[in-house]
């Protein structure tokens, strides 16, 4: 029951992604061209590091812990401190000849530093960092690591402004700390230690030792496990060992500056209580059916002693005054074990006085509370409404109805997701800034407006730190009844075009849904596979210019589309009645009769009245006439 409810919880809190929103930032009421497209496309780059950071898979671990444990962390960091850009090179080892020329091609500076080396100068450097970037994007090199922790794994300390400190502790094999692992050779640079043969172990009496090798200390038996503690302020980050089961004998083993300006540990609550008492900060919608469950473990556990105890066979004498046969001995009721024999009847048994009783527990009361706590389990339940079951033959509304009651509870744990999903997309901002190179990424497949992959690349100068973060609760069936909702407004003339698109549709961007929803129904019209158009609409006139466009392009491309309809037309027109046809003859004379217009005569050939020409159509096989007719000075000869 309990995994259950935490399973529909996580999968609607994580059923829609975090959706990044850079606002337009303008000066007057109207946004720019370069502005909107900044901002789009720092939108895209945040959703494609989202992304590569395995974002998706993290949500759900994340949005399990809000449900069960009541709350779930976020951390956070760069990938490394340069992101495997170059670093800035130094010639002091190079002749005067070398330099000189190194100079001419504009490569190093033109004056050393103070210790007298040439640098490399900052156009070529930064072109190497530019191509190293481009490539890291191509190779799907993620910028930042992202990572995801259960409740109980994270204590965190709060004042006025959020988070003031927060740790992380996991137990890990000891041979991940072994040489030749990432964390020891991180260790290793740390202390500019050999990083071959530099390890971390727990030695005698559980002290940490660290840059040993392989072999570990003699005599000593090595812990299975470890403790990896990692403390995080606003400014730095400590790494401490310890053997496991003992964190307060910790040592520092690593510790670096992070760049954040705050702590990278972002908490993901499942709903906030306003307390600062630690394990009482946060609470989740399972809190109900948490405090049931062990009541009715209970229950049954006392029910199955009952049946165990039952299922015995114990009998006691009871005399002809109702009373039982007692041991001499102990003075309490004799009690009659029968052994497990196949085919034991008590009723087969003879004692000299009484008749024979069989002892057993009265379980009712049992029975009776457990249906009670089983019914009230139910109730703190999510609601079948919220899980897709049910169904109404009424309108959408109160269908609608239904599901925003029991969306009621979804709405803190999401948007708390939200909230985090920002200080990260912001904490990734400012690195981007701080590093000062260009950024590329490949685009995710779900991002703002159409769904292409490319590479993007931006300057770190128009990123905006001003970031917010929307993500729905709607489900797949939450959204057939929403979208059938906002059909029906539509339909009655109550909502626009983008108003649907963006409050009932859900879309990313609401004005590109709503172009592209034209753009089909124009394809549709022209290409003659769905309704026309109204007469004399705008849309109407749309398509005709559209055809005439596209009839132009086959002319220029192809001369024999042109000629193929004005044959068509010729055809049309020598067949009959034209009204027949589907053409309109023309206008009436004054006394009545049909006046043929220009462009559609009310017989004869059209290809002819419109001054098209074909060799061939509607002439005999023999020419008539002279055949050097139409020669130049033809005169008597």
């Amino acid at each position: 029951e309990v995994v259950e409810g935490v399973q529909h919880y996580a999968a609607r809190i994580a059923a829609n992604p975090p959706q990044p929103i850079v606002p337009r930032i303008v000066e007057g009421k109207k946004i720019a061209d370069r502005v909107e497209k900044t901002s789009s496309e720092q939108e895209r780059i945040l959703v494609s590091m989202w992304d590569s950071c395995n974002g998706p898979a993290l949500q759900y671990e994340v949005a399990w812990a809000q449900s069960a444990f009541r709350v779930g962390w976020y951390l956070t960091l760069p990938a490394d401190a340069s992101w495997g850009l170059p670093d800035r090179e130094y010639y002091d080892e190079l002749t005067d000849d070398e330099i000189e020329e190194l100079k001419t091609s504009g490569k190093v500076t033109p004056d050393p530093d103070d210790n007298g080396r040439f640098m490399e100068s900052g156009e070529a450097w930064t072109e190497r960092r530019r191509a190293k970037a481009k490539d890291n994007a191509v190779n799907a090199r993620k910028l930042f690591t992202l990572e995801a922790f259960a409740g109980d794994m994270v204590r965190a300390r709060y004042d006025v402004d959020g988070v003031k400190y927060a740790y992380v502790i996991e137990e890990l094999a000891s041979s991940d700390f072994a040489p030749g692992t990432d964390l020891a050779k991180r260790v290793a640079l740390h202390f500019k230690a050999d990083a071959e043969g530099f390890g971390i172990y727990v030695g005698s009496g559980g002290k940490v030792i660290a840059g040993a090798t392989a072999g570990g200390e003699r005599g000593s038996q090595p812990s299975p496990a470890m403790n990896l503690i990692r403390f995080f302020d606003r400014e730095n980050i400590y790494y401490l060992a310890s053997g496991a089961g003992t964190p307060t004998g910790a040592t520092l083993i690593w510790q670096a500056e992070h760049g954040a300006a705050r702590v990278p540990l972002v908490p993901v609550p499942g709903i906030r209580t306003g307390s600062r008492r630690p394990g009482n900060e946060y609470s989740s919608p399972m809190e109900s059916v948490f405090a049931y469950a062990p009541l009715l473990n209970q229950v049954e556990t006392l029910l199955s002693n009952v049946a165990a105890y039952n299922a015995i066979p114990r009998w006691v004498v009871q005399k002809q005054d109702g009373t039982l046969l007692v041991d001499p001995a102990t003075g309490d009721p004799k009690i009659i074990v029968g052994e497990t024999v196949p085919g034991l009847d008590p009723a087969q048994a003879q004692v000299i006085e009484g008749t024979v009783v069989q002892l057993k527990v009265d379980a009712d009361l049992l029975l009776e509370l457990l249906k009670v706590y089983a019914l009230q389990m139910k109730d703190a339940m999510p609601s079948t409404i919220s899980k897709g079951e049910g169904a109404t033959s009424g309108p959408a509304w109160t269908w609608r109805q239904a599901i925003t009651q029991a969306q009621e509870d979804l709405k803190q744990p999401t948007a708390n997701h939200a909230a985090a999903m920002a200080d990260i997309f912001k904490m990734w901002t400012r690195w981007l800034r701080l590093l000062d190179v260009p950024i590329y990424a490949v685009t995710a497949p779900r991002n703002r407006g159409q769904n292409v992959r490319g590479l993007i690349e931006f300057d770190p100068k128009d990123l905006v730190e001003w970031i917010e973060v929307r993500q729905s609760s709607n489900t797949a069936s939450d959204r057939i009844v929403l979208q059938q909702h906002g059909l029906e407004l539509h339909q009655a003339g109550y909502i626009d075009d983008e108003t649907f698109f963006s409050d009932y549709a859900l879309e990313d961007d609401p004005f590109d849904a709503m172009m592209r929803m034209y753009v089909q129904r124009l394809k549709a019209i022209v290409m003659g596979v769905g309704p026309p158009a109204p007469p004399n609409s705008v849309l109407a006139q749309v398509a005709q210019a559209a055809q005439g466009r596209l009839f132009l392009a086959m002319m220029e491309r192809a001369p024999n589309a042109a000629l193929l309809q004005a044959e068509l037309l010729a055809t049309q027109a020598q067949m009959g009645n034209p009204a027949e046809q589907g053409m309109t003859v023309g206008q009436l004379g004054p006394g009545g009769e049909q006046v043929p217009t220009n462009m559609q005569p009310a017989g004869g050939n059209i290809a002819s009245a419109n001054g098209l020409r074909q060799p061939g159509l509607g002439m005999g096989e023999q020419l008539q006439g002279n055949p050097l007719m139409g020669e130049p000075n033809m005169g008597p000869r």
